[in-house]
């Protein structure tokens, strides 16, 4: 918009008068400094006198910034953990998941110790709730194991998707996360294990809690013998 005003020939003050609003304000909004409304647009473009066509250019652009705006309010508002609930009731009632993900592994394929790496890139998350969202996550797998998805999915360098001379290796393939282990029946052992794994969760430590799943699959299951 500061563009379409320094075309114009007009000056800011010019502008701000005609929009009912003040330069400060305005000079705010040309520099970035402040989020306009769908409404300040509108003003802003009359008082320049463009086509339509331009305005509506604009105006659909304002709208878009202003509902994620408002997604992302909410969303600090809610708290990220609840959020990922949300995901998890959609994920609940989906036939077919395409995603492409440039940058991360996708939610539904993170392990607990890499979905905490990535809630902890900046603006970190507290730890508390860094512990909670990734609890979350974890829970919306259980939908792989529920919904009986047969799943398909490549992970390859975002350089070889517009040219694959751009990279050595071909794409990774992943297979469903494996479910979790269960205690052989009347190994007290196992059962132990268990139970540490579910107090690792409870507690957000993901990384004890791999570590008995881990001990729980390669135990030999000795179980008690009757007396």
């Amino acid at each position: 918009m500061r563009a379409l005003r320094e075309t114009s020939g007009l000056t800011g003050d010019a502008i701000a008068r005609r929009a009912s609003m003040s330069a400060g304000k305005l000079s705010k909004i040309e520099n970035g400094r402040a989020m306009p409304t769908v409404q300040d647009v509108d003003l802003i473009l009359s008082a320049l006198g463009v086509s339509d066509a331009v305005k509506e250019q604009f105006l659909a652009t304002a709208r878009a910034e202003v509902t994620e705006a408002t997604a992302w309010r909410l969303l600090r508002r809610m708290g990220p953990w609840k959020h990922q609930n949300t995901i998890k009731a959609v994920e609940a009632h989906t036939a077919a998941l395409r995603l492409f993900q440039g940058q991360l592994i996708p939610g539904l394929l993170q392990t607990p110790e890499y979905a905490s790496a990535v809630f902890s890139l900046p603006p970190a998350l507290a730890d508390e709730t860094r512990s909670r969202t990734v609890a979350a996550r974890m829970e919306r797998q259980a939908t792989l194991d529920t919904q009986g998805w047969t799943a398909e999915r490549s992970i390859r360098e975002a350089a070889s998707v517009s040219d694959p001379r751009t990279t050595m290796d071909g794409p990774v393939n992943l297979a469903v996360p494996r479910p979790l282990p269960e205690p052989a029946k009347g190994c007290g052992v196992c059962e132990a294990l268990a139970g540490q794994r579910k107090t690792a969760r409870d507690r957000g430590d993901f990384s004890a809690a791999t570590d008995a799943d881990v001990e729980i699959r390669n135990h030999p299951h000795r179980t008690r013998r009757p007396r």
